[in-house]
């Protein structure tokens, strides 16, 4: 964001009056994601000439929105979907003709999520004149693909890991369990009996995240250990997931942040925003 932001800064001071509005645009896979990068951005914008950050994300009333998009915004954070719903009035596709940076994050996620032709679309609208950046935590087919799509032919690609650098994983502890039954009736008791036992040992400073693979998973998990809390002594139970409100999302996110102990139940669509919340000591991965 940094040197999108030294653009626009320098694109202000010979502003034209009829120019389109909005320099900078980042694609999000999802809510919580694009919530906490303008988080980012109204930080790093503090103590700038009014530069103006505006969300667009589903989920929400899209109303308040396109007021938000109208008053001229410089930068815009966005999930595919929603964007493109605004992108289909001539009026809010205007003020994106002027984009200058582009910035797609996580973008493996965002083919994971089916989101290809609503990115296709959407750079549609865009100028061929613009900077594009593209983040991703691997490089498939389908991301040099889009990187084609989307950036220019001599694209330089850049590794945030040195090869002389061990990747994160190998820093840190790891333990499978493989269980005889993968059912609800094995893995439920097994999972309790391990969390359980780092409350106990981590007193009331202990913290955990346990990743499940849907939404219906989730809140089965979330409800059982709820009924089992004060019983077995376990500490204040969170869920989130793609099924809860927006509002009752981010809600739950800032309180499990707060929290000194606690269980954090989450799907895997809020799984990387959760790892950047707090230190936690154990992560539990049901699969």
């Amino acid at each position: 964001m940094v040197p999108a932001i030294e653009r626009i800064l320098k694109s202000k001071e010979g502003s034209n009056s009829n120019a389109a509005p909005i320099k900078a645009l980042i694609i999000t896979p999802t809510r919580e994601l694009a919530i906490q990068i303008a988080s980012e951005v109204k930080k790093l914008t503090t103590r700038t000439s009014g530069i103006k950050v505006q969300i667009t994300v589903g989920g929400t009333n899209m109303g308040p929105e396109i007021q938000g998009l109208s008053r001229g915004p410089e930068i815009v954070v966005a999930t595919p979907g929603r964007l493109q719903d605004h992108l289909s009035d001539s009026k809010i596709a205007r003020l994106f003709s002027g984009v200058q940076t582009l910035v797609l994050d996580e973008a493996d996620r965002l083919l994971d999520q089916g989101f290809k032709k609503d990115l296709e679309k959407i750079v549609s609208y865009l100028p061929q004149q613009r900077q594009t950046m593209l983040f991703s935590a691997t490089f498939s087919p389908a991301i040099k693909d889009i990187a084609k799509k989307t950036l220019l032919p001599n694209y330089k690609l850049i590794s945030t890991i040195s090869e002389e650098e061990a990747n994160t994983h190998e820093k840190i502890p790891q333990h499978l369990i493989t269980l005889p039954d993968v059912d609800a009736s094995t893995i439920l008791p097994v999972a309790a009996q391990l969390l359980l036992d780092e409350c106990k040992k981590e007193g009331e400073t202990f913290k955990a995240m346990i990743f499940l693979p849907t939404a219906r998973h989730t809140g089965l998990y979330g409800e059982l250990f709820e009924q089992q809390q004060f019983k077995n002594g376990l500490p204040e139970i969170f869920c989130i997931h793609s099924r809860l409100s927006q509002g009752a999302r981010t809600k739950t996110s800032a309180a499990f942040s707060k929290a000194k102990s606690a269980l954090l139940f989450s799907s895997d669509v809020t799984a990387r925003m959760f790892c950047l919340l707090s230190f936690m000591k154990p992560v539990l991965t049901i699969l």
